[in-house]
């Protein structure tokens, strides 16, 4: 096997790991804020937040609802589970 080859492989090895890790801090950081959706791929966010969000005014609106826990919550479970569904 060529070097550069090994060496991407072993990165990508890495990087694995640490999602890993990173995945099991964000659960232990939503089972703290009292989620029950951390194992759930069923996260919706609430009907009046639509992403991406098109204006200042509305994101000024967006952190104002996030000062509600229940909605802070909410957010957090979207975008662990769907890192980039709206945004792109």
């Amino acid at each position: 096997m060529c070097a550069g080859l090994e060496l991407v492989l072993g990165k990508l090895a890495v990087i694995e790991a640490q999602q890993r890790q990173h995945t099991l801090l964000f659960q232990q950081i939503l089972g703290a804020l009292g989620t029950q959706s951390q194992d759930s791929t069923d996260v919706d966010l609430p009907d009046d937040i639509h992403l991406p969000l098109d204006t200042v005014e509305n994101m000024e609106i967006l952190e104002d609802k996030l000062q509600d826990r229940e909605v802070a919550s909410v957010m957090v479970c979207f975008i662990f589970v769907y890192p980039f569904q709206g945004f792109l």
